[in-house]
């Protein structure tokens, strides 16, 4: 609890957390959702320190796992490149391999024939922030629609979903479709995202 606590406050002392003010727009995420607040990992993983911390933190989450034991390789988007290969570094993902998926300008990800991905790899997909399972669901498909040599039929096995803060509300039926099992470093419900035309926000209720 208390590693926890001191992971949170780095999201503050890094300014990896964003929060506006009365009478400020909302953030729009890239879900298209609106909310107040927003984690911005990839501003605290530039930093050295709070990379590693988190990265340590994580990979202790899969100490004993029987995830871990089957997973040879990370798939995330490029924004996650930093994290890991900080991952890398700690022996339960030594041995396990890493690929980037890119944006394909159509609101999902690709993974190009150059990266070293094997129709019989076991993948585990990880993220920065859990809202609407958008961006897994993406990798998901990435793994799944990519032509793999040798084989006419079959792709790699997906091992579940990790991310390092879920804030996602158990009544989004897109949170549903994520690979599972879904592990996450950090919970939030406290800070939601709401639906543009219905955020309170932006289209307060009359008094």
């Amino acid at each position: 609890m208390g590693n926890r606590i001191m992971l949170r406050q780095m999201f503050d002392e890094y300014h990896g957390k964003q929060v506006k003010q009365d009478g400020e727009e909302c953030f729009i995420l890239s879900s298209g959702l609106h909310t107040r607040m927003k984690y911005d990992c990839g501003r605290l993983f530039q930093y050295a320190s709070p990379r590693a911390q988190f990265a340590e933190a994580f990979a202790l989450m899969f100490k004993g796992s029987s995830i871990a034991r089957h997973i040879t390789i990370l798939v995330g988007p490029e924004s996650m490149g930093p994290f890991l290969g900080e991952l890398q570094h700690y022996y339960m993902f030594k041995d396990i391999r890493m690929a980037l998926a890119k944006k394909d300008g159509k609101g999902g990800f690709v993974l190009e024939d150059s990266l070293d991905v094997r129709f019989d790899d076991c993948c585990l997909l990880v993220d920065d922030v859990l809202t609407t399972g958008k961006t897994l669901c993406g990798l998901r498909n990435a793994v799944a629609h990519r032509k793999y040599k040798g084989t006419v039929r079959g792709h790699p096995d997906i091992a579940g979903s990790a991310v390092i803060v879920d804030r996602t509300p158990k009544n989004n039926l897109l949170w549903h479709s994520v690979p599972d099992p879904i592990i996450s470093l950090l919970y939030d419900r406290e800070s939601p995202a709401h639906a543009p035309d219905s955020c309170p926000f932006c289209f307060p209720k009359p008094q």
